[in-house]
């Protein structure tokens, strides 16, 4: 509750909380898993090279960005559970720069 009894137009629950619990507790409450689940990944063309050695057996898509600066990967699997996806996106964070969608 907030000062003269009001709620909080947002949700504070995960406050105070590591961060990826409250993402993972999101994936298992909003998936049935097994299921297939779509990254997406913002980087620059240059480090494209860095996914797909990170990456070597999987499909995914990429497109450029409209000047060229950027390159959106598109990768869909079919994952296990939460522990699989957090894994992935562990992976990829060692990609400089990367944005996780």
């Amino acid at each position: 509750m907030l000062l003269g009894g009001m709620k909080p137009r947002f949700d504070t629950s995960h406050f105070g909380q590591p961060e990826e619990t409250s993402f993972k507790d999101k994936l298992d409450a909003l998936h049935d898993w097994p299921c297939l689940f779509v990254f997406k990944f913002i980087m620059r063309p240059a480090h494209i090279f860095d996914f797909q050695k990170l990456f070597p057996d999987e499909q995914w898509k990429a497109r450029n960005s409209s000047a060229g600066n950027y390159v959106c990967i598109t990768m869909e699997k079919t994952v296990a559970g939460s522990d699989e996806v957090l894994a992935i996106y562990a992976r990829a964070g060692h990609i400089p720069g990367v944005l996780m969608l």
